[in-house]
């Protein structure tokens, strides 16, 4: 686990170091975490004549790779359906007549499924078991933490210690001393996750993934009581 503070801006209320002037800090904490998680979005797409057949060849060539994953060891509260689209397709425009609207050439049906892999190390041959049998959308892979609440609990620790250390030196600097918190307020925290690389190989199972890290971020607030040095 990788663990950096960032710096933020400060600001100071103080006249003179006596007793009841405040100092204000932010401090921002950043973790990086390997993801052990990944959430593949992939699917089967087929084009038909009329709606109906469009409908139905698509979920001829989804029922297959529905298979395919559950083979692969995917377990069903792992796989859900997270877009099923039906559109028409028209013709080239070079192909229409002059001064006539577009013309529809068919249909397009589309189901999109979210597959959450969970042993990183099957992704490949998830993926080769999957367009082997007829996924013919592949549209990106998101990392993901299987314990997002430690990685945020890490992130603010980590905020919290980077706002106490500029704190001390602020203070130090005016000639102040710090006396007990009077507040401490959350920011946001936000996931800043790792862009898959991927290289298509003549079979999915040795394509090579680079996971990357994923960076999540949190920032406080910290307002101190000071005190005369």
């Amino acid at each position: 686990m990788l663990i950096r503070t960032l710096t933020m801006v400060a600001g100071v209320a103080l006249a003179s170091p006596v007793l009841g002037q405040t100092l204000t800090v932010g401090g921002t904490g950043e973790v990086a975490f390997e993801p052990d998680l990944a959430l593949v979005t992939l699917g089967v797409e087929a084009d038909a004549p009329t709606p109906a057949e469009a409908v139905t060849a698509m979920g001829q060539g989804l029922s297959p790779v529905l298979q395919s994953l559950t083979d692969a060891g995917i377990a069903p509260r792992d796989m859900q359906t997270g877009t099923l689209n039906l559109r028409p397709v028209y013709a080239d425009q070079a192909e229409t007549r002059p001064n006539e609207g577009p013309e529809i050439a068919g249909y397009r049906a589309e189901s999109l499924l979210s597959v959450r892999v969970r042993d990183l190390d099957t992704l490949g041959p998830v993926l080769d078991a999957a367009v082997t049998q007829g996924a013919n959308r592949l549209e990106g892979i998101q990392w993901q933490l299987s314990d997002p609440q430690a990685a945020e609990d890490a992130a603010l620790g980590a905020a919290v210690a980077d706002a106490v250390r500029k704190a001390a030196v602020m203070a130090q600097a005016a000639g102040l001393g710090l006396g007990e918190i009077e507040e401490l307020r959350e920011g946001e925290v936000g996931y800043e996750p790792p862009q898959p690389m991927m290289r298509m190989e003549a079979s999915m199972a040795d394509m090579p993934i680079a996971r990357g890290e994923v960076g999540v971020t949190a920032n406080v607030t910290l307002r101190f009581a000071t005190v005369a040095d």
